[in-house]
């Protein structure tokens, strides 16, 4: 249920695709004290952090890490006889660096660190490099480097690949425009959308975005209008569910597999479709209502949990869908 993601999530591992990235960050001694404590150290998955990063602390060799060092810095503190938080950080990395708790080789920064590609994430400079890039079926690092650089250089050449006969580098162009907050790519973004697009990227090793779900989002983002009749359409039109899009699938990162019983490819889409018309009320108050009768209508009933799939509620297939809907419901007067 990653419509329901920060929008700094949504832009990474949606609009860029770059959900399996691997992201090393370091981890200051500071983390380890609880808020309003002095002597007391916390480790492991105890640390106190928000929702974007909690993924961080899930690996079971990190966190014994993270414990070795808090052990340390426990007994370098009483042999002290000062807060953890005054030792001499110098004393604190030799002996990490001495048991091998601290590599500097693990502060590889961001990279992709798989079977099927091994690489850092560099953001991209060069023009030519990132047309290349952007006119590619992984086109992510490129989105990204977009993303953070947003000079009129950069957005000079994304409006003339915008005009290009070429579909990848045309549509991946909108897409960077997207995520500069660019009303440019709208037109794109529509016609993406109203074709219900069925390319998906190829950055990862899995969880690759259809290019449908990221210009559902970017549009709902951007509180585009005119995108407004092509959601309701999705969310409330009783055909849509029989569009090739949700059965016809072939690549395996999104194939519909039955025995799995959950529809990845509707379910992508339509609780994109309910953020981005809940966005877009929330942009634009005139159509404030306007959205609220749509998702109204579109969750009166629990028709796109069914659609989704048959598991039972309390089950995770079952509270994918019902999440979403749940959330939308929570946020209607």
């Amino acid at each position: 249920d990653n419509a329901l993601e920060s929008d700094t999530m949504l832009d990474w591992t949606v609009a860029c695709n770059l959900s399996t990235v691997c992201a090393a960050v370091p981890v200051p001694a500071s983390v380890l004290v609880p808020r309003g404590f002095g002597s007391l150290l916390v480790a492991g998955r105890h640390l106190g952090i928000d929702h974007d990063v909690a993924s961080l602390v899930r690996m079971k060799r990190d966190m014994h890490r993270c414990g070795e060092s808090a052990g340390i810095l426990a007994a370098l503190a009483i042999q002290h006889g000062c807060q953890p938080l005054d030792v001499p950080y110098a004393e604190i990395r030799s002996l990490l660096l001495a048991t091998g708790c601290l590599n500097p080789a693990h502060d590889g920064g961001l990279r992709f660190d798989d079977r099927e590609r091994r690489e850092t994430v560099i953001l991209i400079t060069d023009l030519d490099a990132l047309r290349e890039a952007l006119a590619s079926d992984k086109p992510g690092i490129a989105l990204f480097s977009c993303r953070q650089n947003r000079s009129e250089i950069i957005r000079a050449v994304l409006h003339q690949w915008l005009a290009v006969p070429d579909p990848l580098l045309s549509g991946n162009s909108a897409l960077a425009l997207g995520l500069q907050g660019d009303p440019a790519c709208l037109p794109v973004l529509r016609r993406i959308i109203r074709e219900r697009d069925s390319f998906y990227y190829k950055d990862c090793r899995r969880t690759n975005q259809l290019r449908s779900a990221i210009a559902i989002y970017l549009a709902g983002k951007l509180g585009d209008i005119a995108v407004l009749p092509l959601l309701k359409t999705i969310l409330c039109d009783q055909a849509e569910y029989e569009r090739p899009l949700y059965h016809e699938i072939r690549e395996t990162s999104y194939k519909f597999n039955p025995t799995q019983n959950f529809n990845l490819v509707y379910f992508q889409i339509v609780s994109h479709a309910a953020m981005a018309v809940r966005r877009i009320g929330e942009r634009q108050p005139e159509l404030r209502e306007r959205s609220r009768q749509i998702l109204r209508e579109a969750f009166a009933s629990d028709r796109h949990i069914r659609l989704t799939t048959t598991m039972p509620p309390g089950t995770y297939e079952y509270a994918q869908m019902d999440n979403i809907r749940q959330a939308v419901l929570a946020d209607l007067p």
